[in-house]
């Protein structure tokens, strides 16, 4: 399991698009606060810190900062909890080589995001882990070809889109047993091939795929703007439900749009370049060990020296 490359890859992923996010939410804090410094200096670096972890502190005294993105980053810190806790499960469930250097700095990765949300997301915690478990179980069966064959099946998806239905339009929560239950073995069917009478592979859906992390981001702050800045609140208020989904309609080609730039032109080239990056990342650690190992060596040398000289002068004694 190459470790380096699969945080390497995580970290291109998630970030360059969260940081481009994280800009622009401080941006509509600063356009809302008039561009007035309202608290001190590192109490802002300090939050803007909280941020880039996850977190959702009221940054320059705005309060509700986190409806500027709709507190969409909850779930990073979630993600980022279970990328943490790989290694560890790795090494003990599946006896996968780990090194003690990864399993420790995982570990405390693993510390910091328990704490991250103990602190701001305790509510419905285990649930919201939940999930994972289910991505877990898809692992297996997608391996196993006669039950990809089966799952694939055309005639299974009827019986898919009633679980949908099911779960979805039936339940406040989808944390409920049942509803899990259900969003689980709908999940494993399309990881095994079910691609719902074709539907998923259509080339606009896969599209809405490759963009779907770009959507989760950037609607919130999408909407803000559109709300506050070109239809201002009493205006939203007046508005009759039809033309309110006009103005929702227009801001989903809108976020589209932006969201295909996105992936285009940061998600995707970035994460190209894990093969690249992660060779750089293991050079520039093999060259920071390189004196160490150097000056290892040279005290051997050394050593060997010695003792050979005082060997020689015991044999001539």
């Amino acid at each position: 399991m190459d470790w380096l490359k699969l945080y390497v890859s995580r970290v291109l992923r998630i970030m360059p698009l969260f940081l481009l996010a994280m800009f622009f939410l401080f941006l509509l804090v600063a356009i809302e606060s008039g561009f007035t410094l309202k608290e001190s200096l590192p109490n802002l670096i300090w939050h803007t810190g909280q941020w880039i972890l996850f977190m959702e502190p009221d940054v320059n005294v705005l309060k509700g900062t986190k409806y500027l993105i709709v507190g969409v980053q909850w779930s990073l810190a979630f993600e980022w909890l279970f990328y943490c806790s790989l290694a560890v499960i790795g090494s003990l469930f599946f006896r996968i080589k780990t090194s003690i250097t990864t399993i420790l700095l995982t570990s405390l990765g693993l510390v910091v995001f328990v704490l991250i949300i103990h602190e701001y997301y305790p509510i419905l915690a285990w649930e919201k882990m939940s999930p994972f478990l289910g991505g877990i179980a898809a692992a297996f069966p997608t391996r196993n070809q006669r039950v990809g064959n089966f799952v694939a099946n055309p005639w299974l998806t009827p019986a898919l889109a009633a679980l949908l239905y099911l779960s979805l339009l039936n339940y406040s929560t989808v944390f409920s047993p049942v509803p899990y239950l259900c969003i689980c073995l709908i999940f494993i069917a399309i990881a095994c091939g079910n691609d719902f009478f074709g539907i998923l592979t259509l080339k606009a859906s896969r599209l809405l795929g490759q963009i779907s992390y770009s959507i989760y981001l950037l609607r919130g702050l999408l909407l803000y703007t559109t709300f506050q800045f070109i239809i201002h609140g009493a205006t939203a208020e007046k508005l009759s439900p039809l033309s309110y989904w006009c103005v929702i309609s227009g801001c989903c080609a809108v976020l589209i749009l932006i969201t295909c730039q996105t992936y285009y032109f940061i998600e995707r080239p970035l994460l190209n370049r894990t093969d690249i990056v992660t060779k750089q990342v293991r050079d520039f650690i093999a060259k920071r060990m390189q004196p160490s190992a150097l000056a290892t060596k040279e005290a051997a040398v050394i050593a060997n020296s010695v003792l050979h000289h005082t060997a020689e002068q015991e044999a001539a004694k």
